[in-house]
């Protein structure tokens, strides 16, 4: 997963929707959309997300093998 990351307002991206999809697309990176300098929205291509959830997955399949060894 590449590691470009963007910071853009929420007026900003709804303004330029295409534009940013577009790039966070062709970047592979993740879009941080703010509201008033807070961050509301983080924006993924959908492989990005879908390696996330099979990391957390796996994270969790680990730690109940390791609970499971500990009740040994």
């Amino acid at each position: 997963m590449a590691q470009t990351t963007d910071i853009t307002s929420f007026t900003k991206y709804r303004k330029n929707l295409q534009k940013y999809l577009s790039q966070t697309q062709e970047t592979g990176g993740l879009l941080f959309v703010t509201i008033n300098g807070q961050t509301e929205a983080i924006v993924l291509i959908p492989e990005a997300y879908d390696e996330l959830a099979i990391r957390a997955e796996l994270r969790e399949s680990l730690y109940m093998t390791e609970q499971t060894m500990l009740l040994l």
